[in-house]
């Protein structure tokens, strides 16, 4: 991928853009410097467990599913800890024992044995969506919005166009609950579930079961984790080994990773190395999954979380902390920052721009540095949606300029049929 991102810089460098040649020159840099990043805590309360944690798309809105645990009562008491500023300050409300959690929209949602819920104010109030969810495990979202839950019963995933208010049965197979999943570059989604992995190329209508090894049978586990590296290579967790995809989910290898004395938890990506959070210590590899070297010994580990601009969350015992990986997804300069969202879209892309009511000159990017899409004096009051129908699935680089110098990009994945 360093290759790739060397020849992009340099085909931009042949632009007459002095601004866009600093730009990513530093980019080129902090992706140099990406091993160097350090966790960084968040400062979320410290005297509680914390383990669903999920970042809205505008990278601002974070809520996490959290508890204390009573020795002597032998009770644990659940809360919802949030914030609506990126993690710089946090608040703390009663929670309910949940099985899932996701943001929709504007929405967090919570799913629990008693139905399905939503908040519009980071956890401080829920109403009610459903009250009986048709399936269990993890619910997806589609490129389309769609929402998707698997039922324990090995019947037919479900699907909801309204935000969970009423259900659909899918077709295609006949899988149980759902422990992961990942959008691929194509669009595809992309579940693990215990007797496999399956695909939908039509927003979670219908399903397929992946290619195991050549044709083999898939062994019988939980895939808790499903990630995608930025150069679309997704990767599958079974316990402390990795499943590797280059095709967008259709067909899977299995990897022998090296033995590490530690369970692996979760998993995530950065750029195209791989982080595996096991029990009290987390673990990188940057040769596609098949070697891991320890990084960092935490106290117990429970979630992973991407950011936006590559950074990764970390949910664990007594602390949330942050991997800001920077250079490839956003840089930020002069006090700028913009937000990219939905990320990834289908359709229409919005761009916010805190901080400046000026114009700015929008241009679009493919991965391989073609000028796709240029967009002149576009004034980002408030927010501007881009219409995004014409352009190809794929990775792309947007980057905001105006003649006072102010420069910021960021990374957009398209996944149009």
């Amino acid at each position: 991928m360093l290759r790739s991102n060397r020849s992009f810089v340099s085909s931009i460098f042949n632009t007459n853009n002095t601004m866009k040649k600093t730009l990513l020159t530093l980019i080129g840099m902090l992706v140099a410097l990406i091993g160097f990043a350090q966790w960084t805590n968040m400062n979320a309360p410290d005297s509680i467990n914390y383990t669903h944690l999920r970042v809205h798309p505008d990278g601002q809105k974070i809520a996490c599913n959290a508890h204390v645990y009573n020795s002597t009562t032998f009770q644990y008491t659940p809360y919802i800890v949030s914030s609506a500023n990126g993690g710089a300050t946090w608040s703390v409300f009663p929670g309910q024992n949940m099985m899932d959690s996701f943001w929709y929209q504007d929405y967090y949602y919570i799913r629990t044995f008693s139905g399905l819920y939503r908040s519009s104010n980071l956890g401080e109030s829920f109403e009610l969506v459903i009250a009986s969810v048709p399936g269990w495990g993890e619910m997806a979202i589609a490129p389309n919005g769609n929402l998707i839950v698997f039922n324990d019963q090995f019947d037919y995933p479900n699907y909801s166009t309204d935000g969970g208010f009423t259900w659909t049965s899918g077709t295609g197979l006949t899988p149980n609950g759902m422990y992961s999943f990942a959008l691929a570059n194509n669009g595809n989604i992309v579940a693990g579930l215990t007797d496999g992995v399956v695909y939908s190329t039509d927003n979670g209508v219908t399903w397929s079961m992946s290619q195991y090894n050549g044709g083999a049978a898939w062994p019988n586990v939980q895939r808790n984790s499903i990630s995608k590296t930025s150069d679309g290579t997704l990767f599958c967790m079974e316990g402390n080994y990795f499943d590797v995809s280059i095709d967008n989910g259709l067909t899977w290898t299995s990897v022998t990773a090296s033995p590490i004395m530690s369970t692996f938890v979760d998993s995530e990506s950065a750029g195209n190395s791989v982080l595996a959070a096991g029990i009290f210590e987390i673990y990188t590899s940057v040769d596609q999954a098949n070697n891991f070297t320890s990084e960092l010994v935490f106290n117990s580990n429970y979630d992973f979380e991407k950011g936006v601009g590559g950074d990764i969350w970390n949910a664990r015992q007594f602390g949330i902390f942050k991997k800001n990986f920077g250079g490839v997804g956003v840089a930020e300069f002069e006090n700028t920052s913009m937000k990219v969202y939905p990320n990834p879209c289908t359709e229409q892309v919005t761009i916010s721009l805190e901080g400046h009511n000026s114009d700015f000159q929008v241009d679009i990017y493919s991965i391989d540095g073609r000028l796709v899409k240029s967009i002149a004096n576009q004034s980002f009051t408030n927010t501007l949606v881009i219409d995004t129908t014409e352009l190809e699935s794929g990775n792309y680089l947007i980057i905001l300029s105006n003649d006072q110098g102010i420069m910021t990009c960021n990374q957009l994945l398209v996944t149009n049929n």
